[in-house]
C-alpha cells in the first residue's frame, strides 16, 4: 500500500496516479491478500498488539 498512497501524494499533481489507475492498483493489492490479512487489525508502526488467538507481535519493528 505504501508505494500506491506514496504516488497518490505526491507533490506535483502531474505525477500523481488517475483514478482508475489508483482503482486498478488497488484491486492488484487487494488480490494479492488473503481474506486473513484483509480482516487483521490495522496498527501504526511499532505498535504491539495481544491477538484473541494468544500472538504477540509488532508492526514495523526493526
Amino acid at each position: 500500500m505504501r508505494p500506491l498512497v506514496d504516488d497518490m501524494v505526491q507533490a506535483d499533481p502531474a505525477k500523481r496516479p488517475t483514478i482508475d489507475e489508483v482503482v486498478a492498483r488497488f484491486a492488484d493489492i487487494r488480490r494479492g491478500l488473503s481474506g486473513w490479512k484483509l480482516r487483521s487489525t490495522l496498527l501504526a508502526e511499532g505498535n504491539f498488539r495481544f491477538c484473541p488467538s494468544g500472538l504477540r507481535g509488532t508492526v514495523g519493528a526493526g
